[in-house]
């Protein structure tokens, strides 16, 4: 497995099977979801019943500040209305977050660049969201695919072409983060597989691969930031979503 690793840059991305039996199935991709929600418990468990009133160390700043940064995102996008749905927008961005962030340690499994993840995720969040839509409005949320002022000639065209944008919002927002987080892996995995093809061939080679070290070592900073960024550029596009349905009037 770990000779396959090191000369591929497309085996943190495969599936192979842990357990597979007529019964059951166990893979790389679900010990890693296990992981990244047992994480996420520790994080809701640790913020629910702590109770104190005044911060004490690092971890209780990190878990207060990603608490506001989510409360922030959705109280930006759907001001009061949205008050109800920050703990779901938290847990959407911080799943993403430390999926992200546990893909880009060796020999883990990159959960966001698999497609049929990503997707499932963003087609529960658009049939919440068209829940929601149709709840509140009823079948005035028909109204979304319409806009204001447009000439009866043109409407059968317009409504079409709304509907299909409107629909591939699920697709456009999954493969937003999937390119994003694929590239930035495939890229860490080639320069650092340079570096250690050219430290591996000792005297001054060894000086040599210094260069390309640096650069993984600052691309692993940048692919961190990007990690944060994708979690929140999906989150802030849910909340968005979302916000159409509250204020269909405006649409």
């Amino acid at each position: 497995m770990f000779d396959r690793i090191t000369a591929s840059p497309f085996e943190q991305f495969q599936i192979f099977f842990f357990f597979d039996t007529d019964y059951f199935q166990f893979t790389n991709a679900a010990l890693f979801l296990i992981i990244v929600v047992l994480v996420l418990f520790y994080f809701f468990t640790f913020f629910l019943f702590s109770r104190n009133l005044f911060v004490k160390n690092i971890y209780d700043v990190a878990v207060e500040n990603l608490y506001s940064f989510t409360y922030n995102i959705v109280y930006g996008q759907l001001g009061n209305k949205g008050s109800q749905y920050i703990p779901f927008f938290q847990f959407v961005f911080l799943f993403l977050l430390f999926a992200n962030l546990i893909g880009l340690l060796p020999y883990s499994c990159a959960l966001t660049s698999h497609f049929n993840l990503i997707l499932s995720l963003s087609f529960l969040i658009f049939l919440g969201i068209q829940y929601i839509g149709i709840s509140d409005h009823g079948l005035n949320f028909l109204k979304f695919f319409l806009p204001k002022g447009t000439p009866l000639a043109l409407s059968p065209f317009i409504i079409l072409i709304e509907f299909i944008s409107y629909v591939f919002r699920v697709v456009s927002i999954s493969i937003r983060i999937i390119a994003n987080i694929l590239s930035g892996h495939i890229l860490l995995k080639i320069l650092s597989s340079f570096a250690y093809n050219i430290y591996t061939k000792g005297g001054f080679f060894f000086f040599v691969s210094l260069i390309p070290l640096i650069i993984v070592v600052a691309l692993s900073f940048l692919e961190m930031f990007v990690c944060v960024l994708q979690a929140y550029v999906y989150t802030i596009l849910s909340c968005i979503y979302l916000k159409d349905v509250f204020y269909i009037d405006t649409h």
